[in-house]
């Protein structure tokens, strides 16, 4: 689903305006029946207003001069009593009491009023049929109302449609740039192009996973890599030894050493290889560099008895970096080893001077010409039975632990400084 085109039609903005389309309707309805509703409340408030007024004007006169006079409004009319109502009118409010509303059968719609004029009990009837003018009007107005649902539903289509655009623009984005994270990786700060919401929570936590799958995979592309590279030459020792021991049935003391030799550094590859492949080896702390210098060196020299290989260090017991400790080991094993295979005099100098780390030992004039980028993955010369000057493991350890390493060679001396 890379192609936007490919991306599901019923998308979150679709779904946003069709809720939007209903709610608009839903009030727009709401809203007509409520007008309609206080038209008619209103409309019916006025009539019974006149009729109590009504009421009041006939207790009045009642009172002051005791005569029952006719009502002043032309389509009020006074009966003598319930019974005298007109139509069903007294069956229904024998039914509700305190009915004031009729409408007669395919006739005017009435209002009434009880009236007590001393034992009297009289009835105010009012015919409203000619003056109701919610019924009449109610076609016109239900036009008008119409068209207010339609502009309403228009306008909040049109806020919808920007809202969503606006809103949906950046995850529109993301989800291009995660379904492109196949042929184009995300970098570092990938989350920083998207807004402080939940949109850009969503972008850091994506840009967290896809780096973190990112470094997985590349280390397991560098591991698979790395285990053909520097596995080849002891391998190939191993396998013609064996042939000529299967072919002769004889091994000489020279052959045993090179078997130990490549053992030795295989297992110390494998080792290597290993610890940059592991997840634990990203975790760092305070280390002190006295401390894992001298427990590599006791490593090799329980390792390589027979090793020649001196140390001079000039390094002191407060100087700490922060890095992995295992890596930390297998680098300085590395470095030890290849000072073993290579150091002209038997000699390496390890030395720590403002925050860079020098690994320095001498080597023969034949070694410095062949000597060009020790660093690289095909850097090993003919006479390499091993890492060698090819330091590719050096250099990708020193990756991991985010220093930098170059090398000097000058003058019969081959020097290894590492930037911490």
């Amino acid at each position: 689903m890379n192609n936007p085109a490919q991306w599901p039609k019923k998308g979150i903005q679709q779904r946003t305006l069709y809720l939007i389309a209903i709610y608009s309707i839903f009030l727009g309805l709401l809203y007509s029946l409520v007008i309609v509703a206080y038209a008619w409340v209103v409309e019916d408030n006025i009539f019974n207003r006149l009729v109590n007024n009504e009421a009041v004007y006939l207790k009045e006169v009642y009172k002051s001069s005791g005569e029952i006079t006719t009502p002043r409004l032309q389509f009020i009319q006074l009966y003598g009593s319930r019974s005298a109502l007109p139509g069903n009118i007294p069956v229904l409010l024998e039914q509700d009491p305190e009915r004031v509303e009729f409408v007669l059968d395919r006739g005017p719609t009435l209002h009434i009023k009880p009236v007590i004029l001393g034992e009297l009990e009289m009835v105010l009837v009012a015919d409203i049929s000619a003056y109701e003018v919610s019924t009449d009007f109610l076609p016109e107005v239900t036009i008008w109302l119409s068209l207010m649902l339609v502009l309403l539903v228009v306008l909040g289509l049109l806020l919808a449609f920007w809202v969503s655009s606006y809103t949906l623009k950046p995850l529109q984005s993301l989800a291009y740039a995660i379904s492109r994270s196949k042929q184009q990786p995300i970098s570092p700060g990938f989350a920083r192009a998207y807004p402080k919401d939940e949109i850009g929570y969503l972008a850091k936590t994506f840009e967290d996973t896809l780096l973190y799958k990112q470094v997985i995979l590349k280390r397991e592309s560098d591991f698979t890599r790395d285990i053909s590279h520097e596995l080849r030459t002891p391998l190939s020792v191993l396998r013609n030894i064996i042939s000529k021991v299967a072919g002769t049935g004889r091994i000489s003391l020279m052959e045993i050493e090179r078997l130990q030799k490549s053992s030795s550094e295989m297992q110390r590859t494998i080792s290597t290889l290993l610890a940059l492949a592991r997840q634990e080896s990203l975790e760092r702390q305070e280390v002190s560099l006295l401390f894992v210098l001298e427990k590599s060196i006791l490593n090799h020299v329980q390792a390589s008895p027979d090793s020649l290989l001196t140390f001079e260090l000039q390094v002191s017991a407060e100087e700490k970096v922060r890095a992995n400790e295992n890596l930390l080991l297998h680098l300085f094993t590395n470095l030890i080893e290849n000072a073993d295979h290579y150091a002209s005099d038997h000699k390496l100098s390890i030395k720590f001077s403002q925050g860079n780390l020098h690994f320095s030992n001498k080597i023969d004039e034949i070694q410095q010409k062949l000597i060009k980028d020790p660093f690289t993955e095909s850097a090993k010369n003919k006479h390499s039975s091993g890492l060698g000057q090819g330091l590719y493991l050096v250099k990708r350890i020193c990756e991991m632990c985010s220093w930098q390493a170059r090398y000097q060679c000058a003058q019969s001396r081959f020097e290894i400084i590492i930037r911490t």
